[in-house]
């Protein structure tokens, strides 16, 4: 879906998780520091961050989306990359923080991509994400991944990813709003060292 369909989709569901993750990041986060944002896709979840005066950096695997994403002159840099695909084209510890919205539910074991955001995230940086908690009724065509609460913060803590906040919410699952999708968005810090986690 090119990066205008899906920014108006959003509109239309009433998707709020960009503004959720913000709102749990906003207090922890200053001008000047450099957000990677994993899977930005039109770069909606980091329109808010780049206002707030962070340097974003985003990494797609669609380069339709981020032609969207360029035209909105909000990032400082684009990198075509699958986040399945290890490692990341970044050195260790090259980012104060790292938002993922929309992303980790399309990946059944979350380990690999926790592990390289503690890579990459500098010692005491956020990752802000969101994880899916409760699918659509109907069944949707690409495969999607319930990840319970604490499930997450288990393989967080393994990571080395400390847990400082999370709110529930739910997303209409179509513009009808009949049904709708349970979200969560975490909030952590990269505290050092992985644990010993399976990748």
């Amino acid at each position: 879906m090119p990066g205008t369909l899906y920014d108006e989709a959003s509109v239309a569901v009433g998707n709020h998780a960009h503004e959720i993750l913000f709102g749990l990041a906003y207090a922890h986060v200053r001008p000047g520091e450099r957000l990677i944002d994993l899977g930005i896709g039109s770069g909606l979840s980091s329109q808010l961050f780049h206002r707030a005066g962070l340097g974003i950096v985003g990494l797609d695997s669609a380069e339709r989306m981020l032609e969207s994403c360029r035209a909105k002159g909000i990032a400082e840099q684009l990198v075509v990359h699958d986040l399945a695909s290890r490692p990341w084209p970044f050195e260790r510890a090259r980012y104060d923080h790292a938002i993922a919205c929309g992303v980790l539910h399309f990946f059944e074991a979350l380990d690999p991509l926790l592990s390289e955001v503690a890579r990459v995230v500098r010692p005491g940086g956020l990752f802000v994400f969101t994880t899916m908690e409760r699918a659509a009724p109907t069944p949707t065509t690409i495969p999607v991944f319930v990840h319970s609460r604490s499930h997450v913060l288990e393989r967080a803590r393994a990571h080395g990813l400390e847990a400082i906040g999370d709110v529930a919410f739910d997303t209409p699952a179509s513009p009808s709003r009949d049904a709708h999708v349970g979200f969560r968005a975490h909030l952590t810090r990269v505290i050092g060292a992985e644990g010993t986690a399976s990748t």
